[in-house]
């Protein structure tokens, strides 16, 4: 018997609704900056589109709990109901898991080519076989807290199971330390940028945003603790169930909302570029140490590669190039594109000049 799970059934089904949409919609800019305007995808975007599919399928697990009575007291539901609803939040446990663990993957990723430095490369090489061990096991873990795994929404079933409080607690501290790991590791390559201050403001505020997968992860440790405890599962099982949703899409979003600087830089462009014939840009250069013949210096002078720093962002730039050269290079307006070319117009380097910013 399907029993829907009333006013707060309907409220959590709401609130996830939301961030799913939001998260799509950020996805969706970040996808189609990386593939249309700057043309510089890598493998993070394909694993955060992975992460927002487990999303998608944690949401639709949501909506079903509530059409099984969740938000609704345990005695008012039928015992058909009960054990469905249990068998959900059986499959709903590791499907959040994956989703949060393949988004810190993403931006494991995403640090890799956004940092050359060897040193933070090997920490961040260091996390992601961590973050990919860990992951595996609190999924696998999740699958099989119970066994045979049936006595998780069958008590009459012969078996035993782990400790709830003991897995669920034990994968939540340690999405909580990796989070701010991961919220912390680029700061201090942030802030010896050599950039206007405003400038490194904003940046240091766009990685920044992560801190508020932080606080969601902290919110989501009460609701956590009453689900494991409780007896009446449809009644508690909402708080954890939507703050767990909110947790994985605001991660997503977080992990996209700096790739969309190109696109916001690109409108920007578009409105000014028939002022004048020329048009100034100002923004991070990755110098490329491999063809250093593609970056010359105003006054004709050569820029040494050696001198770069090692970061992917390493020095404040001023592109001056007129519309007509940016069409017959073939190529788009590029802002943060970490292959071979630059921040900016990649294709257009060498009829650019660059000149060193303050």
């Amino acid at each position: 018997m399907v029993q829907w799970g009333g006013y707060e059934g309907t409220k959590q089904v709401i609130i996830v609704s939301v961030f799913l949409a939001l998260s799509f919609v950020v996805l969706s800019l970040r996808l189609f900056t990386r593939v249309i305007v700057t043309r510089n995808y890598g493998l993070e975007d394909l694993v955060i589109t992975a992460a927002f599919c487990f999303s998608v399928a944690q949401v639709a697990l949501v909506v079903v709990e509530v059409q099984h009575g969740q938000g609704l007291a345990q005695s008012a539901l039928s015992a058909d109901d009960v054990q469905l609803l249990k068998k959900t939040l059986w499959k709903l446990i590791p499907t959040y898991l994956a989703g949060l663990t393949l988004t810190k993957l993403s931006i494991l990723l995403q640090y890799m080519r956004l940092f050359k430095d060897r040193t933070i490369n090997r920490v961040i090489i260091g996390m992601l076989v961590f973050v990919a061990a860990y992951g595996t096991w609190s999924v696998l873990g999740a699958l099989f807290i119970c066994f045979p795994v049936k006595r998780f929404w069958d008590q009459t079933v012969d078996g035993h199971c782990m400790i709830f409080e003991a897995k669920w607690f034990s994968d939540a501290s340690v999405n909580i330390l990796t989070d701010l790991i991961l919220l912390s590791l680029p700061m201090p390559y942030l802030k010896g940028l050599n950039l206007p201050r405003r400038q490194k403001a904003g940046l240091i505020a766009v990685f920044a945003l992560g801190g508020f997968v932080c606080l969601v992860s902290m919110a989501r440790l009460r609701p956590l603790y009453v689900i494991a405890t409780a007896n009446d599962v449809s009644q508690s099982n909402g708080p954890a169930a939507w703050l767990s949703s909110m947790e994985v899409n605001v991660g997503i979003i977080c992990a996209s909302l700096p790739s969309l600087r190109a696109i916001t830089l690109r409108t920007c462009c578009r409105r000014t570029k028939h002022a004048s014939p020329r048009t100034d840009h100002a923004g991070w250069w990755q110098f490329d140490k491999q063809r250093p013949e593609d970056v010359e210096l105003e006054g004709g002078q050569r820029y040494n590669m050696s001198n770069s720093g090692g970061s992917a962002i390493t020095k404040m730039v001023t592109i001056q190039t007129d519309t007509q050269e940016r069409r017959d290079s073939g190529r788009k307006l590029s802002i943060w594109s970490l292959g071979n070319g630059g921040i900016f117009d990649g294709g257009a380097v060498m009829k650019a000049w660059v000149n060193a910013g303050k």
